[in-house]
């Protein structure tokens, strides 16, 4: 839609690190217990899906966009890239209304997914969405007295992540005491009378420094830590002091190799350019200055061992290469479920793995080894494409490590929505210059088979009214606990396998319904069969996949034996 209205999107990405270590902590943490105190509630809609982040870079990469990943969540650079390249800022960080955009803020969620058409001189037309856009040169107007240097006081304290409400409660309970002015510029009525009495009150003042003192003034304990955080908070809004640095638009020009950012020591090039392209997890800088790595839950059984405990030894060798250039390297510490509480353990870095350094020597097929080797693969012989290969590997990986265990409808499952969702997509990528190795095998498939399938997706990825099996959920939990940690191990050595789309290879309604109609019928062959049309590119890639898996090799035609 943004194509069409002929709008290019600039996207910056801020990663959960921080400059402060202690908070970062803290932050990751209490998010953690949050989201696992939702799930224990039964809120699984506030429940993000694990490999969201890993999708949303797939999208972001094939679409070509510029693109670039911020180290800290400091969001002056992309106020400053804004006003350079005179655009808007499209976001949901209610920060950006203080900052002085030439463009305006657009709130996400005021920005209309419909396209309209206008006609222009009746000829000619173009092509809008509706959206709203805030300035904050307006916000001034609302207030007199009301100065753009002192938005960013209303934006530390309204709260944010230095300084809490809590941490400044005399000075609101003061605040509320005090009378509104009744010259205010609204033609509303405010939702907030607290917000706007601590707006009427900024305006009311003659500076940063005089509004400082004067909520200092209201605190009886923790004044100099209050004054820490708000001096803090206020600074991270101070365009002056970053105004000299290299520029973002340098860098999305290609004036710049890449964009200097704060890293810990040890870290190679090449490392940070994957990083900042979106070419790695965000997860790795931080581990590297941050010895700890929180896990959020995902929609699992609360009753058996959290999903992630299966890919811990995928996760060592992660470990491993990473701190493999630290003087100090010691134990990772992990943060993750323990059926309905929330438990640390400390991990031991794998020995013996390749370092930073020396990643970019090493062969490809010897970083494939690596990887086929700590998957525990065992039967690489089997003539698979690349892309298979890896997804089968993770499979073998996952069957070994899980608990509760997964069995052959679980393998079956997985293996016929990796093969149904690759040719979901073939329409929609047969014009595309890189198709993947699996896509590339099965090019020859009928026009037929492909509607039938088409078909068949629709149904099998329909909700049902009956209730999800938990079980057979967490199963399939596990397995994305092992396919992210592979996914890390892969990028880390500079993918010797393909980078696999997760929303081109998983998708959890359908899985959860082959899944029981696989465990719930006598004859799970002709379930299979059924599903792929007979057509022996399927029935053969599902063959040697399941194999690979499973046991010896297997060419299946349609005839009537079962599986069992």
């Amino acid at each position: 839609m943004l194509q069409q209205c002929h709008v290019t999107p600039y996207v910056i990405m801020y990663s959960e690190n921080d400059q402060d270590e202690e908070m970062q902590q803290k932050k990751q943490v209490k998010k953690m217990e949050e989201q696992h105190q939702s799930l224990q509630e039964g809120q699984r809609h506030k429940t993000r899906p694990l490999l969201t982040h890993e999708a949303f870079l797939h999208v972001i990469h094939s679409l070509n966009l510029p693109f670039f990943v911020q180290h800290a969540k400091d969001l002056r650079e992309a106020v400053i890239l804004a006003n350079d390249l005179d655009c808007p800022v499209l976001c949901q960080v209610s920060d950006f209304y203080v900052f002085p955009l030439k463009a305006g803020y657009i709130p996400i969620k005021t920005l209309i997914w419909h396209l309209h058409v206008e006609q222009q001189d009746g000829v000619s037309s173009y092509e809008y969405l509706n959206c709203k856009i805030y300035f904050a040169d307006n916000l001034t107007k609302c207030f007199p007295g009301l100065k753009n240097d002192s938005l960013v006081a209303i934006a530390t304290l309204l709260g944010n992540r230095y300084l809490t409400k809590g941490d400044i409660w005399s000075f609101y309970a003061k605040l509320l005491e005090m009378p509104m002015q009744n010259n205010l510029n609204l033609n509303f009525q405010p939702k907030y009378p607290e917000t706007m009495k601590l707006m009427n009150w900024i305006a009311q003042q003659d500076d940063l420094q005089s509004i400082m003192e004067g909520v200092l003034g209201c605190l009886t304990l923790n004044k100099e830590k209050a004054r820490e955080l708000i001096a803090k908070s206020i600074d991270r809004f101070g365009l002056d002091s970053i105004k000299h640095t290299q520029p973002l638009i340098e860098y999305f020009r290609g004036f710049q190799k890449y964009h200097q950012v704060k890293t810990a020591p040890g870290v190679p090039e090449w490392l940070t350019l994957m990083y900042q392209r979106g070419e790695i997890s965000v997860v790795i800088p931080r581990l590297i200055s941050i010895p700890r790595n929180v896990f959020f839950s995902q929609v699992e059984d609360l009753e058996s061992p959290s999903s992630f405990e299966c890919a811990t030894s995928l996760r060592q060798v992660v470990y491993g290469i990473l701190t493999s250039t630290c003087t100090q390297s010691g134990q990772i510490e992990e943060i993750y479920r323990e059926k309905r509480s929330v438990k640390s353990v400390h991990v031991d870095p794998a020995k013996g793995t390749p370092s930073l350094l020396d990643i970019p020597l090493l062969d490809m097929y010897l970083r494939k080894l690596i990887i086929l080797d700590t998957l525990k693969e065992t039967n690489g012989n089997v003539d698979l494409p690349a892309d298979a290969e890896f997804f089968t590997a993770i499979i073998e990986y996952c069957l070994e490590n899980s608990n509760p265990k997964l069995n052959e409808h679980h393998v079956r499952a997985l293996i016929c929505c990796f093969l149904v969702m690759n040719v979901k997509f073939e329409s929609l990528l047969s014009r595309a210059k890189n198709k993947s190795a699996i896509q590339e095998t099965m090019y020859r498939m009928s026009m037929h088979t492909i509607a039938s399938l088409e078909e068949k997706w629709g149904f099998l990825c329909q909700h049902n009214r009956q209730e999800y099996d938990i079980r057979v959920i967490h199963a399939f939990a596990q397995f994305q606990a092992c396919f992210l940690a592979a996914l890390d191990l892969n990028q880390l050595l500079l993918c010797p396998f393909p980078n696999l789309n997760p929303a081109r290879v998983i998708h959890g309604t359908f899985l959860h319904n082959v899944f029981v109609k696989l465990a719930t019928s006598t004859t799970p062959k002709l379930v299979i069969e059924d599903l792929f049309d007979g057509d022996q590119y399927f029935v053969e890639m599902f063959s040697k996949m399941e194999s690979a898996v499973l046991g010896p090799l297997v060419l299946y035609s349609r005839a009537t034996e079962s599986f069992n």
